[in-house]
This record gives C-alpha cells, sequence and structure tokens, in this order.
C-alpha cells in the first residue's frame, strides 16, 4: 500500500503534461524554425515522456533553459505572465476569433427572418398543421431542457455544440469534452428521431429520393409551424430542417415562384437595407432597361456613400480619436476603389453586368455598403497589429463586429440607418454590457529595457495620468492600478478595469504591441501612430 501512495504521490507531484505543453506553445511561437527548433523537438520528447510517466515512472528532467518568459496573446496570460502580440496563425485566428465572438454579443434575441414561398405547400394548413404544431411543441420543450441543462444561451449554440460561456463546473477540460460528446450524440439522435416520426405513417423514408406530394405537405406544415409568425410560440427554427431533403424537393418544384435563375436576387439582408432607406432613391430591378439603370447608378452610389457615413458617425464613441475625418477618409478611398468601374463605365458596362448576374453593383446601396464594409474588415485583419498607427486596426474592428451583427439580426439600425419603425440604434455594443470587469498586468522595472524603465517611472509617479490617458483611449469606465511585486524580483502592475467587453478588448490588444510603452510614455494619441 505504501508503494502506490509514494506511486500515486509522485504522479501528482511530477505530472507535468501541461507545462511542457504549454512551453512547446509558446517556443513553437516565438522561435523562427517554429515546431522543427531545437527547443520544440526536444519539448516534444518530453512530452511523450510526461504522458507515459504513470506507466514507466520516469520523470521528466527539469530544465531552466526551456522556461519561457513571454508569452503570445492568444495564449490569454494577460492577467499573470507578460504578454506579446503574436504576428504567426493562431495569434491572427485567435484575434480574428475575439471579432467574432464581439459581434455575437447581444442583449436579446433579434432573428429576423422571411418565409420563402417556394416552401408554402398549398395545402400545408389542410391534414397535417395540428400534428405539426404538437411536434413543434415537443421539440421546442426538449430544446428548452437542454438549454437550461447545460448552459447553452440559445438553440444554434446547442446544435453547433458551441458552448461559448460554460459554468464553471464544466472549467475542467475533461468534463468540457465528456458534455460536447454528449450533446453530439443528443443532437443527432433528435433529427433521427424526427425523421423516424416524419416518415412513420408513409412507411419510412423513400430509397428512390421520391418524395409523394402528402410528405411535401407534411414537411411544408412542420416548415410553417416553426417559422410563420402568427405562431407566437416560434423561437427554435430548427424543427423542418430534419426533413431537409424534402424542403428541397418542394422547393423544386415551386421553382417557378422564384426569380429567374439568370437574374439572382437580393438577399434579404440587401432588401431590408435598401427597403430602409428606399426613400432616398429610385428603387431599381435587375431585370429593368439598361439606360434607365445607367441613369440612376451615380444615385444609388450616393445613398450608398451616406449610408456608410452615417454607420461612421453613430459609432465615434469607439474610435480612439472622436474626430472620425481620418475614419471617413480611409472609408472614401475604400469606397472609391470599389465603386470606380461603376462611376466610369457606360451602358455596355451595365450590360457586361447582366451577363455576368452580378446587377445588384448598380441597383442596390446595401450591396456596395457590405461589399465596401467587408473589404475594410479583411483590411483591418491584413493589418499585422504590431504598430498602434493604423486606424484601420480600430475600423477593421467595428467593420467585423458590424458585419456579424448584420448577419445575426438582418437589423439595418446597426448601419446608423432607421428601421421600419423609424428606430435607430444607439451603438453596436449594448448597454448592459457597460460595467464587465476584467484584470490584466504589466512589468515593471525590467532590468535592461530602457524603455519599461521609463514606463514604469511614469505608471508610478504619475498614475492618475497614465490611468486617464488609457480611459481615453480606450473608452473604458474606470482603471484601477495596484502595484504588486513579482515571484522573479520584478514588480508589476496590476490594472482591474471596467467598461463594456469592447473597450476591454481593445486595451487588451494594444498593451501586447511594441509601441504601447512609448505611447504612454509620450502621451501621444495611440491613433496617431503610423505604420
Amino acid at each position: 500500500v505504501s508503494d502506490e501512495l509514494d506511486h500515486l504521490c509522485d504522479y501528482i507531484f511530477n505530472d507535468k503534461v501541461g507545462i511542457v505543453a504549454s512551453q512547446h506553445l509558446v517556443w513553437a511561437d516565438q522561435v523562427k524554425q517554429g515546431i522543427f527548433s531545437d527547443v520544440c523537438i526536444r519539448l516534444a520528447k518530453q512530452y511523450s515522456l510526461a504522458l507515459d510517466f504513470a506507466k514507466s515512472g520516469r520523470i521528466v528532467p527539469r530544465n531552466h533553459k526551456d522556461r519561457a518568459f513571454r508569452y503570445p496573446d492568444f495564449m490569454q496570460k494577460l492577467d499573470e505572465k507578460k504578454t506579446y502580440l503574436s504576428t504567426n496563425a493562431l495569434g491572427i485566428l485567435f484575434r480574428s476569433c475575439k471579432r467574432l465572438e464581439l459581434g455575437l454579443e447581444t442583449e436579446r434575441n433579434e432573428i429576423d427572418y422571411k418565409l420563402d414561398n417556394a416552401l408554402v405547400h398549398e395545402n400545408w394548413d389542410k391534414k397535417y398543421k395540428k400534428s405539426a404544431l404538437r411536434i413543434y411543441k415537443k421539440y421546442s420543450d426538449k430544446i428548452d431542457f437542454y438549454l437550461r441543462s447545460y448552459g447553452f444561451e440559445n438553440e444554434g449554440q446547442l446544435l453547433a455544440g458551441a458552448l461559448i460561456n460554460p459554468p464553471k463546473y464544466y472549467e475542467n477540460r475533461h468534463d468540457l469534452s465528456n458534455l460536447m460528446a454528449l450533446i453530439e450524440f443528443e443532437v443527432q439522435w433528435i433529427f433521427r428521431d424526427l425523421q423516424k416520426k416524419f416518415f412513420e405513417e408513409f412507411g419510412g423514408k423513400p430509397q428512390d429520393g421520391k418524395y409523394t406530394d402528402e410528405m411535401l405537405q407534411k414537411a411544408s406544415s412542420w416548415y410553417m409551424v416553426t417559422y410563420s409568425k402568427t405562431e407566437k410560440c416560434s423561437h427554435f427554427f430548427g424543427l423542418p430542417w430534419a426533413v431537409a431533403d424534402v424542403l428541397v424537393e418542394l422547393k423544386k418544384r415551386n421553382k417557378h415562384l422564384c426569380r429567374s435563375p439568370n437574374i439572382p436576387s437580393k438577399s434579404l439582408l440587401e432588401e431590408t437595407i435598401d427597403k430602409a432607406v428606399s426613400n432616398h432613391f429610385k428603387m431599381l430591378d435587375a431585370d429593368d432597361d439598361t439606360e434607365v439603370i445607367h441613369e440612376n447608378r451615380l444615385s444609388v452610389l450616393e445613398v450608398a456613400y451616406e449610408i456608410l457615413t452615417k454607420w461612421i458617425k453613430s459609432q465615434r464613441e469607439y474610435f480612439s480619436d472622436p474626430d472620425v475625418k481620418k475614419v471617413e477618409k480611409c472609408i472614401s478611398k475604400e469606397f472609391d476603389a470599389i465603386t470606380m468601374d461603376i462611376v466610369a463605365g457606360d451602358s455596355t458596362f451595365i450590360q457586361k453586368l447582366k451577363r455576368d448576374n452580378n446587377m445588384k453593383r448598380a441597383i442596390s446601396p446595401a450591396h456596395i455598403v457590405i461589399e465596401t464594409i467587408l473589404h475594410v474588415a479583411n483590411l483591418g485583419t491584413q493589418n499585422p497589429q504590431s504598430q498602434l498607427t493604423d486606424i484601420r486596426q480600430e475600423l477593421g474592428l467595428l467593420a467585423w463586429v458590424t458585419l456579424v451583427k448584420l448577419a445575426c439580426t438582418y437589423n439595418p439600425q446597426y448601419l446608423g440607418v432607421a428601421n421600419e419603425r423609424g428606430e435607430y440604434a444607439s451603438t453596436v455594443f449594448y448597454k448592459n454590457q457597460d460595467n464587465i470587469i476584467d484584470t490584466l498586468q504589466l512589468p515593471l522595472f525590467e532590468k535592461n529595457d530602457a524603455t519599461n524603465i521609463k514606463f514604469s517611472m511614469k505608471v508610478t509617479q504619475q498614475m492618475d495620468d497614465v490611468k486617464e490617458y488609457l480611459k481615453q483611449q480606450t473608452k473604458l469606465k474606470d482603471i484601477d492600478f495596484r502595484i504588486i511585486p513579482g515571484r522573479n524580483g520584478n514588480d508589476y502592475v496590476r490594472l482591474t478595469v471596467q467598461g463594456t467587453r469592447y473597450s476591454i478588448e481593445r486595451l487588451k490588444d494594444i498593451v501586447v504591441m511594441d509601441e504601447f510603452f512609448d505611447a504612454v510614455i509620450s502621451n501621444k494619441p495611440l491613433s496617431s501612430w503610423s505604420k
């Protein structure tokens, strides 16, 4: 028994799997040769040894040379370790995911949609409506049970297996992994069971893929009960897609209800935005006369640019410089580049757009707006963010968040445009997120680092000035500084910050940049640094 206890204690004391894995990740990002460097190869061998310790009893040797002192930002150790901005693939992916997550934060469910007429069977409510309502109720109860039981925020997260904010009791990676495996099994079972119930009365699913009119009628009933806005209980949308192949067959049968395949229709989002600004330009259709479209194309572009200007002005509080003229100049430059051919083109250019099935560029302000914002968002991603200078960083972040908001809600308010009721959105980021609290820490008085020493002197001697400076640059609501001693002899300043998720992520992005210390020392606006 004593030998078993000794082995168990040795195992607990020498379990270095996580430590070795973290070191490998750090050095793979820092060293030029990456995973093929000597240090990473050595750590990979140690990792294998650490995994087998419980069986072999061989201990991973300690090597102080392998210890990392700086961590890439994607490891999210700003609250305890010195952090730098990673310009490699993982760093770029990490910051892109942060933008996406910012865009997905909402205070209410804002899904908007319109019925697809091609999925509406003329007799959908004759025979199957009551049974569809019953099975929808069972589906909703089941989804609601899983949301409450496992901490998912909505149906989309549950079906995708994306638990963005797991409860505390799931923070252990093994527990979370087991939960995800369980959810994947449960979701598959739910939809298999729905499909089985659907085809039960027809003697099973046809092997030849030929669906009868009654099957199409029943599938349409499931679709209408789920998506019809007259059904007040509808707030879960997955039910009809258990028989997606039947709905596809119905859509094929009703293709005559769709536009000509040679004239692609606007997306729902584009239609919604265009409708919101329809008082300001002549609404055109892709099959209108070429000369009419050519004559009105400039007014379409004027409306598009007006929307972009309103978008920037409505979000001015999220730029470090409240004077958004530089931002407007950047937008104007990208807009001109995108629309140059439309402005210069004659009627033959419009004919070419028709041949290329790309008429939306000449008739839809919304299409031009989304194309411009997407282009700006991509420019912000391409910027390696190693400089504080590029205004495209702030604009790119706002662009990504806006695109995600639009894709999730189809709400034109996020562009500074009023909705159908004449209501404006105050900001892209909801006010109930103003009081988020987070912490991070920065090193002080590092040896052989003159810039850090100057920064440290300013923090310790002019703390209030530094606080106000950071609040001005990030729009944080409050910042508290606390000097704490580090284990390695160096001091740290711990920042406890309060504000919107956007302002906190903005701070985390800038403190890892090479020029951050210099910017604080010289008290220069962060947006004034140039690439």
